[in-house]
């Protein structure tokens, strides 16, 4: 993998990934960004980690691979930089198996939206079957 290469997507896809997800464009957003606090900050951190962990993804796959592979990889490796750990994060939710479920769907659109985006773009390095989810690297 190349780290300039990394550098580059990253680059190229964080200030789409960041708009798409900032709070601030919301109907209410200016009261939920006040409500939020220190929240909203911790949510562009552990998006930022999602969209580094994707392009690295990307550039690491040697086969083919589905939304919901990438999706698991991508939430894990953002969970594990942002240091989260299972007892830290009790207080999340009563029901924290749902609210993770939900998480995961929602990233998995944006997932998606990301492969459609740099593939519009002409920056998706493979291709992408966005009817099958299925992610093929291409081959260098």
């Amino acid at each position: 993998m190349s780290e300039k290469l990394a550098l580059e997507l990253e680059e190229f896809l964080m200030p789409y990934a960041l708009e798409r997800t900032d709070i601030s464009n919301s109907p209410l957003g200016g009261f939920i960004k006040a409500m939020m606090g220190p929240y909203a900050k911790r949510y562009k951190e552990f998006m930022t980690w999602q969209v580094r962990a994707f392009v690295r993804v990307l550039l690491n796959a040697d086969r083919d691979l589905t939304l919901e592979q990438i999706s698991n990889v991508i939430f894990s490796e953002a969970y594990t930089m942002m240091g989260y750990t299972f007892v830290r994060n009790l207080y999340i939710a009563e029901d924290s198996r749902q609210t993770l479920a939900s998480n995961m769907v929602l990233l998995r659109a944006e997932i998606h939206n990301w492969f459609l985006f740099l593939e519009e773009k002409g920056k998706l390095i493979g291709n992408y079957n966005r009817f099958l989810g299925i992610y093929s690297p291409s081959k260098f």
